[in-house]
């Protein structure tokens, strides 16, 4: 039986039309593009090989080239103690000319036409035949990694085995500890560079600084160092994208050194340092967590919570439990489940006024519960529980004796049971 319905072939979409990239290429023209160039008459490969100079340079700095010229470099043998000294130079180093020249030549730039030399002998005052860009681009290069070296050896970031000569100078316990940290960020720096050179398509999901940094064992001192070497640029970025400044000169040189960067992308090399920042932050509430108190504490203490179960830490608030060998003998303790979004505060209901932690005095554990609490024990639930305990991290002591009245819910007696759901926050004596 035939089929009544009429067979559609499907809409061939219209070709889009190509938007040019900058205003301006309608008297530029785009980007030079070297497909097929074989077949291109004499004068046409001499004119986009005289153009690259003038259309890099007429849309980019050297700054914006910089990025152009390490992925060249990457591609094309050199090492990453070269990229690492490249990077370590001012901007301006590498020059327009040379990043321009690595553009053209990924592009499929030829570093030599078999008919060229001939063609320029027929241009008048053209003295001499065809430059190889190649040569002249790793001459270059191989300069400015000289001078990047030099800086990095200043800044005690050689990671090369240093020579001790007598009389000579010593590497003190501060420069072995800055050099063992930025070690620890050569993965960081690759994602980096990846937002960097396409920041529209970088993947976010994709990096966990704090991931990359526990797997390359970094303790809360390396945290320490790497947090400071960031800074500046998370600085500079949340600068960015925070609210509009006028007659701001520093403001105005960021706008301007991140002009070919959308909005969008501003704000995503932002959440790059920013993830980093609080990837370091974690990693010291974890060093101060599991240091070892400074005090000896009674063996009693440390048996009382051998067997009480806590939830070290929850990345997803960036929130650290504190030592638990501390709440024995503790006039406060503030706890938060991270399943049930409840704040607690447990109140001892015998404290010891003269704060020698005498047995029987303050808060106890018993296996897995907290005893030794009043009827002020209470617990409320958070409804943004991120803004709130951003804001009681920050809180001291005279501002946490109303802490609890300032939210707004309904308050809950404490049973003094802790479970693997429960961060301990914060201990007062």
């Amino acid at each position: 039986m035939a089929n009544s319905m009429t067979l559609k072939l499907p809409r061939k979409k219209p070709a889009k039309t190509r938007q040019p990239k900058f205003a301006d290429e309608a008297y530029t023209g785009s980007e030079p593009v070297w497909d097929d160039w074989q077949s291109w008459p004499i004068e046409k490969f001499h004119k986009e090989k005289q153009r690259v100079g003038s259309f890099y340079n007429h849309y980019y700095n050297a700054k914006d080239l910089k990025p152009k010229a390490v992925e060249w470099m990457k591609q094309n043998g050199y090492t990453s103690k070269d990229i690492q000294a490249i990077k370590a130079t001012e901007d301006w180093r590498l020059g327009i000319t040379v990043g321009a020249l690595c553009c053209a030549l990924m592009r499929g730039m030829p570093i030599h036409h078999p008919d060229y030399d001939k063609y320029l002998e027929t241009l008048p005052g053209v003295i001499g035949g065809q430059s190889n860009p190649e040569e002249f681009v790793r001459r270059q290069i191989d300069e400015v990694i000289i001078l990047g070296r030099e800086k990095l050896k200043k800044r005690g970031l050689e990671l090369e085995k240093q020579v001790k000569y007598v009389g000579g100078p010593v590497l003190t316990i501060q420069d072995r500890l800055r050099i063992s940290a930025l070690a620890l960020t050569e993965e960081i720096e690759d994602f980096i560079e990846q937002a960097i050179l396409d920041v529209e398509n970088f993947d976010m999901k994709k990096f966990n600084p704090l991931s990359i940094l526990r797997k390359q064992q970094a303790k809360a001192a390396h945290a320490k160092v790497i947090k400071e070497y960031y800074a500046d640029n998370l600085t500079e970025m949340a600068e960015l994208v925070g609210p509009k400044k006028q007659d701001d000169e520093w403001y105005d040189q960021l706008i301007e050194a991140y002009a070919n960067v959308s909005p969008k992308g501003r704000k995503k090399l932002y959440e790059i340092y920013k993830a980093i920042d609080g990837a370091c932050d974690m990693l010291i509430e974890t060093g101060k967590a599991n240091r070892k108190p400074r005090k000896r504490k009674p063996v009693a203490k440390e048996k009382q919570i051998a067997k009480l179960k806590y939830q070290k830490e929850f990345a997803d608030l960036g929130l650290v439990s504190i030592n638990p060998v501390e709440i024995p003998g503790a006039s406060e303790l503030w706890i938060y489940n991270t399943k049930t979004r409840k704040l607690g505060k447990y109140v001892a209901s015998n404290i010891d006024p003269t704060g020698t932690g005498r047995e029987g005095s303050g808060l106890s554990v018993k296996g897995t519960t907290i005893t030794g609490f009043n009827e002020e024990s209470i617990q409320k639930t958070l409804r943004k529980p991120k803004e709130q305990l951003e804001t009681f991290k920050k809180a001291g002591k005279i501002i946490l004796r109303k802490y609890m009245d300032d939210i707004k819910a309904v308050e809950t007696k404490l049973n003094g049971r802790i479970n693997d759901q429960t961060i301990l926050l914060k201990i007062n004596k």
